[in-house]
């Protein structure tokens, strides 16, 4: 008949959202009591008549809260549970792969049985998702009494858990990422490139300043060494912008549709193929300097220094090819 239903306080309810200008309602129906009812609410939030239905629950349904009893061994296989856990809802062939990244969740334990389940990025949820704590039902089973959510989880023939399934909310399916994939370790890794490539920019400009426009040597420009650092610092400078202008392009200026769905996944505007040209400008760069970079290295035009410090410049440049293609963030690859 339209209602949802939903297992609360040891007891099945069923119910409805009603939306009106203005305000809003829920008509709930719990059949094993024979009991019906509607709740109205002067505001738009539904927030307001859901609280109200489950303090109208918990008032008169009480569950009484279920406690742990940790055992000492259970410690370290309880820790197997810790992790960073990405939902499989997000398309895996498109930059998706990388933004989803902002809405994984971790979990933590915070000991005595105690788990907490929050966003990587709190910015993007409401407060009355974040830090929610959990204990072990039973293996591999975790259970929040205040809202009344379970966390399944599935393991490998291995015993190691590989996914988890979140019976609230959307009911999601989350996979555990490895260590290196989790949101902090590739945000340090961005800012370790960004600095990287914005110091290189940097020492390169003051170089260039100085040795061809206050003191006039064109000529030198025409050499194969200086074009080994003209590649160079045309890739630093595809890299720096790309990096610096992500946020505001992707998440400032890319818009949302009249539902709130970022606009790129539809119609991606003329800035995100500005943006998502430099690393292919770049990449292309690289392998120009690369075969340039040879050809000075094979004509002796190169000193063993110089020969570390370009060798550095392309292995760490070989290595950003390589993570931005394994997150879709190499050419044009929108949903």
């Amino acid at each position: 008949f339209g209602y949802n239903e939903s297992f609360r306080n040891a007891i099945n309810v069923l119910y409805r959202n009603i939306y009106a200008t203005g305000s809003s309602g829920l008509v709930f129906v719990i059949p094993e009591k024979k009991i019906a009812g509607f709740i109205y609410a002067n505001s738009n939030n539904t927030i307001l008549v859901e609280n109200y239905l489950k303090k109208l629950l918990d008032t008169y349904f009480p569950v009484k809260k279920q406690t742990y009893q940790q055992k000492d061994e259970d410690d370290k296989r309880l820790q197997s549970y810790v992790g960073s856990y990405l939902s499989l809802k997000y398309y895996d062939k498109s930059i998706s792969k990388f933004l989803s990244l902002f809405h994984s969740l971790q979990l933590h334990y915070l000991g005595a049985g105690k788990f907490q389940l929050q966003p990587a990025f709190p910015q993007l949820y409401e407060e009355r998702f974040l830090q929610r704590e959990y204990f072990e039902l039973e293996p591999p089973i975790l259970y929040n009494a205040d809202h009344q959510s379970y966390l399944a989880f599935r393991m490998d023939n291995e015993g190691e858990i590989t996914h988890m399934f979140r019976a609230a909310g959307d009911h999601s399916v989350y996979k555990k990422l490895a260590s290196y994939q989790n949101y902090e370790n590739q945000i340090y890794l961005i800012f370790a490139f960004a600095a990287y490539y914005i110091g290189v920019f940097v020492l390169l400009s003051s170089g260039f300043i100085y040795r061809y426009w206050l003191q006039y040597e064109i000529s030198e420009m025409l050499g194969r060494l200086r074009q080994v650092q003209m590649m160079i610092y045309g890739n630093s400078l595809f890299i720096m912008v790309f990096f610096v202008a992500f946020y505001p392009v992707v998440f400032l200026l890319g818009g949302k549709t009249e539902v709130g769905v970022p606009a790129y996944m539809f119609s991606p505007s003329s800035l995100f193929y500005v943006l998502f040209s430099l690393p292919v400008l770049s990449a292309l760069l690289l392998t120009l300097l690369i075969y340039i970079f040879l050809r000075a290295w094979a004509e002796g035009e190169v000193t063993t220094y110089r020969k570390v410090k370009y060798s550095i410049f392309i292995l760490v440049s070989v290595c950003l090819n390589i993570w931005l293609n394994h997150w879709n963030l190499l050419g044009y690859n929108f949903p």
